[in-house]
């Protein structure tokens, strides 16, 4: 077992400019060991101190070789991909009357999970072809991402999920490649606390969005003019590593939102969470901050601040269709929403792996059920009379026109008793669809080796989630969430237990 371990991660998995020079580096310390223990043992330390040197001295040279292959690998990296098109360059279409004409502000909200990333892809190219199809692209107003959701959605907002066949966010996934996504690096045991660099996949991103004219048109168009039609307001989060804060980047300029019943303009988020990205640079940071895998990856730095992955304090952003954004219909696409599986008693990795797919899950879960919260206060806000009741929750006070960034206009708000704030908060209850894999999947959340694999799981969530589509009752009143897990061979069940 352990042999074929290594067989597969030397010869397959990993790229042959790195495991050619790491096995010779290995194999010239091997045959020079013999005589380097014969040095400890003639220097007659005591038994503690030559048991002690003898260590390190096979640490040494597993470090030797593993610094060996890294500087080949850097001399001679792998081609980068030729494989990716131009943008598809179709207006966003308008709304049309129908089963979506209801809906003025759809929202799609996109989970981390790495590698299995690939069955988001699908199920995002899937909704792109239901809307497309009904005209309601036009519709979409904002789209919120965390980690490999945050690569994902570049993909949306520079219209490449959709168009010719098939579409560049389909040909990266089903042609992934780990020498594609992560490089080695030189590697210090107690001096370095992240062992790969993300480098070619920075590549990538520059080769997909940023150097083809088309995409990065799109984007900027989204960056500079977030407030039109045809553009969408993006959410990219983050966790603030010393800070513990969960924060994000957005193409807003204004965080503040109007308080319908009173007029009153308030904070949607404290100033310090949040920052305004206005290039390309912004939007390749921002994606890279969200995907900052720990411990694989370096921290990312904003200014003196350091960040990893947004997941490690909410893996399901659809506070920012819901609270922020005030969407009607979500779209949403988990990772983890079905995460039971057998124990392994003996990997040690495989255990870590599991805490994190455990408490992924758990976060996903907490954010649907923060969703009947927000449309069970809806249906009772619309119960209430308007002028007396408002009035009387509030006392009478009026609007106070402090800035709506300061300190005071969060104290204020804070100040006000529980039920004002509660009959103050005018918000429609918002239908969700949502769609995740099941178990026992192709790929997971480290696999990015599975070229094979991601490419099926691609074209699966592509072609099931599309029939969950077009069953979906998109009439119905958002009463109920549930999610439909689709499995290896397009089986589906549904989950509602939140």
């Amino acid at each position: 077992m352990t042999s074929a371990l290594v067989y597969q991660w030397l010869f397959l998995r990993l790229s042959p400019r790195f495991s050619v020079p790491f096995l010779a580096a290995a194999g010239w310390f091997l045959v020079a060991l013999p005589r380097l223990l014969g040095a400890v043992d003639a220097l007659g330390l005591p038994r503690v101190v030559s048991a002690l040197a003898v260590v390190g001295l096979v640490l040494s040279g597993l470090v030797l070789a593993l610094w060996t292959a890294t500087a080949v690998y850097r001399l001679l990296p792998p081609a980068p991909a030729a494989w990716h098109r131009r943008a598809h360059s179709g207006a966003r279409e308008q709304p049309e009357a129908g089963p979506l004409g209801r809906y003025e502000r759809i929202g799609i909200i996109l989970a981390g999970g790495g590698a299995k990333g690939a069955y988001q892809a699908g199920a995002l190219s899937a909704i792109h072809r239901f809307l497309a199809e009904r005209g309601a692209l036009g519709s979409v107003r904002m789209i919120a991402a965390t980690s490999i959701g945050a690569w994902n959605a570049c993909f949306w907002l520079a219209d490449l999920v959709g168009g010719e066949e098939p579409s560049v966010c389909e040909q990266w996934w089903s042609r992934i490649k780990l020498s594609e996504v992560v490089a080695p690096t030189y590697y210090v045991p107690g001096l370095r606390n992240y062992v790969l660099s993300a480098t070619p996949w920075r590549r990538a991103f520059r080769t997909i969005f940023a150097d083809d004219p088309a995409a990065r048109e799109r984007l900027l168009a989204h960056l500079r003019e977030p407030g039109t039609p045809a553009s969408l307001r993006f959410y990219l989060t983050r966790t603030n590593v010393q800070r513990a804060h969960h924060e994000f980047s957005t193409n807003r300029d204004d965080l503040t939102d109007v308080d319908n019943a009173s007029g009153r303009r308030r904070p949607l988020v404290p100033p310090d969470r949040w920052r305004r990205a206005r290039s390309i640079d912004d939007l390749e940071q921002a994606v890279f901050a969200s995907m900052d895998l720990p411990p694989l990856f370096e921290y990312t730095r904003f200014d003196d601040e350091l960040f990893e992955d947004g997941g490690v304090i909410e893996n399901l952003p659809i506070y920012f269709g819901t609270g922020i954004e005030k969407c009607d219909l979500l779209f949403v696409l988990p990772l983890n929403a079905s995460f039971a599986a057998d124990v392994d008693l003996r990997s040690i990795l495989q255990r870590l792996q599991r805490l994190v797919t455990i408490r992924q899950g758990a976060l996903e879960r907490k954010a649907l059920k923060d969703v009947y919260l927000y449309n069970e206060l809806a249906a009772l806000r619309d119960r209430l009379e308007p002028k007396s009741e408002l009035s009387a929750a509030s006392g009478g006070r009026e609007p106070t026109g402090m800035p709506a960034h300061s300190e005071a206009a969060l104290e204020e708000a804070a100040s006000r008793p529980l039920a004002e704030r509660a009959a103050r908060r005018v918000h429609r209850p918002v239908q969700i669809f949502a769609v995740a894999p099941d178990e026992p999947l192709a790929i997971d959340s480290v696999e990015f080796w599975k070229t094979e694999e991601a490419g099926r799981a691609f074209r699966l969530m592509k072609e099931h989630a599309f029939y969950e589509l077009q069953r979906f009752d998109f009439d119905a009143e958002p009463n109920w969430i549930r999610v439909a897990l689709i499995g290896p061979q397009g089986e589906v069940r549904y989950l509602e237990d939140f």
